[in-house]
């Protein structure tokens, strides 16, 4: 595995059709500092991803590495997270110039996020053909 890519260890769940679902714990960024015991930000949570299957080798309970190019990471890391902020921010900042009222350009600003996530939800098989996630036996 080269360095332009984001590995987590998972095992598979499911094998079904073509498709293999995999159950992975998902570590913030913070998993190594010498803290994280007493930081509240540091929290792992179980995910299950489904990924197409490329061939019938894989079974259920089988260790395997889930990998994406570090490029498709940070892509979703931009449409979920870092788009949002701007449109949040540069939405808040213009409307408290044109209306001068801090509640109305802040639920607006934030209510302008409600079409935006509906935008991602309507294209999420686009937006999920572009995520190629690949397994790698463990």
């Amino acid at each position: 595995m080269s360095g332009q890519e984001i590995t987590h260890e998972g095992i598979v769940k499911k094998v079904k059709d073509n498709n293999i679902t995999v159950s992975f714990i998902a570590q913030p960024a913070c998993s190594t500092c010498s803290v994280k015991n007493n930081c509240t930000l540091a929290s792992s949570e179980v995910r299950n991803i489904e990924i197409p299957a490329q061939d019938n080798a894989y079974q259920v309970g089988e260790k395997v590495n889930v990998v994406l190019s570090q490029s498709k990471g940070f892509s979703a890391v931009f449409l979920g997270y870092i788009l949002p902020m701007v449109i949040l921010c540069l939405s808040l900042v213009t409307l408290l110039k044109l209306t001068n009222n801090e509640a109305i350009a802040g639920l607006t600003s934030i209510a302008l996020l409600i079409p935006y996530y509906l935008l991602l939800w309507l294209f999420r098989k686009v937006i999920k053909k572009n995520f190629k996630f690949r397994l790698v036996k463990g």
